[in-house]
C-alpha cells in the first residue's frame, strides 16, 4: 500500500493486509469507492463499500449502515438489482427511524420498482414518507420515487401528480436542483398521461434545468424524460437525439440499470420513425 500511487489499489492493499476491522482503512476504502464510482465503476464501487463496511468496527453503527447504503446503491447502478435487493433488506430491521431509514426505504423501493415489484415499491415508498424526519431533501425523494412507481404502474395518477408536485416544492425549497429536476421531469410524464393542460409549460421548467442537473440515473434526468415526452407527442428526432445521447451518458458512467429502457425506447422510436433494420 505504501509503494502504489493509485488510491484504489492502495486501498485494496490496505484491506488485504488488515486483521481486523480499522477505522482508517476503512475511510480509505470508502474514498476509493468514490473515486471508482466517479469514473464509472460501478461494480468496483461497490465492491470497496462492501470492504469497507467488513473492515468498520461494530460498534460505529452508523457507519456501517451508511456504508450498506452505499454498497446497494452501486450494486443498482451496475445493474445488480438481486445483491442490492439483499444488501438492503438484510440491514434494513436493524437501521433506527430517521434518515438513513427514510434513505434505506427509498432506495429499496427503487430496487424493486426496476426490478419488477412496483406493488412492493409503492408500499416501501409510502413507509418512506411516514418516517419522522426534518429532511426537505429526503422527504423530498420519497414523494418522487412514489410518484414515479405510481406512474410506473398507472394506478392513482392524480394522488401521483400531486406527490410529485410536493416533490419539487420540497426541493424548490432545500435549493437542490437536481432533486427539483427530477420532480418536474416525473411530473411532467404524469401530467402528459392525464393530458392536463400544464403538461407543457412543467416540461419548459424541468428543460430549462437539464444543463445543470446530474442525477444518479440517466433515466431520473430531466434529459431523458424529456426524450420520453418527445416521444409520445410526436417529436421523434428531436426524442431520438435525446435518446442516443442518454445512452452514451449511461455507457459513459457505467449506470448498467438505465441502459434496458433507454434501448427499449430508441427501439420504439426507430420503429416510429420508419428506422425498422436499426
Amino acid at each position: 500500500a505504501g509503494v502504489v500511487g493509485e488510491l484504489e489499489e492502495q486501498a485494496r492493499h490496505l484491506a488485504l493486509g488488515a486483521e481486523g476491522p480499522d477505522t482508517e482503512v476503512a475511510l480509505t476504502l470508502d474514498r476509493a469507492a468514490r473515486h471508482a464510482l466517479a469514473r464509472g465503476a460501478s461494480a468496483v464501487a461497490a465492491e470497496l463499500s462492501e470492504q469497507a463496511r467488513q473492515l468498520t468496527p461494530p460498534e460505529r453503527t452508523g457507519d456501517l449502515h451508511r456504508r450498506v447504503l452505499a454498497a446497494a446503491s452501486s450494486r443498482f447502478v451496475a445493474g445488480e438489482t438481486t445483491p442490492a435487493c439483499a444488501l438492503l433488506e438484510e440491514a434494513l430491521p436493524s437501521i433506527p427511524a430517521g434518515g438513513l431509514r427514510t434513505e434505506a426505504l427509498v432506495l429499496l423501493g427503487r430496487v424493486h420498482r426496476y426490478g419488477g415489484s412496483q406493488p412492493r415499491a409503492a408500499e416501501l415508498l409510502r413507509q418512506a414518507l411516514a418516517e419522522p424526519i426534518a429532511d426537505e431533501c429526503l422527504h423530498a425523494d420519497a414523494a418522487q420515487e412514489l410518484a414515479s412507481t405510481l406512474l410506473f404502474m398507472r394506478e392513482e395518477l392524480g394522488v401521483a401528480r400531486q406527490h410529485a408536485t410536493v416533490a419539487a416544492e420540497l426541493a424548490a425549497r432545500a435549493d437542490s436542483p437536481a432533486r427539483l429536476a427530477e420532480a418536474l421531469a416525473t411530473k411532467q410524464l404524469l401530467e402528459g398521461v392525464l393530458g392536463h393542460p400544464d403538461a407543457q409549460r412543467t416540461e419548459q421548467a424541468a428543460a430549462a434545468l437539464v444543463e445543470e442537473t446530474r442525477p444518479d440515473h440517466v433515466v431520473n434526468s430531466a434529459s431523458f424524460t424529456r426524450g420520453y415526452f418527445l416521444l409520445w407527442t410526436d417529436g421523434v428526432d428531436e426524442a431520438a437525439a435525446l435518446m442516443r445521447s442518454c445512452r452514451e451518458d449511461a455507457l459513459a458512467r457505467g449506470d448498467e440499470s438505465s441502459l434496458p429502457v433507454i434501448l427499449a425506447a430508441l427501439a420504439l422510436l426507430a420503429y416510429l420513425g420508419g428506422r425498422w433494420h436499426e
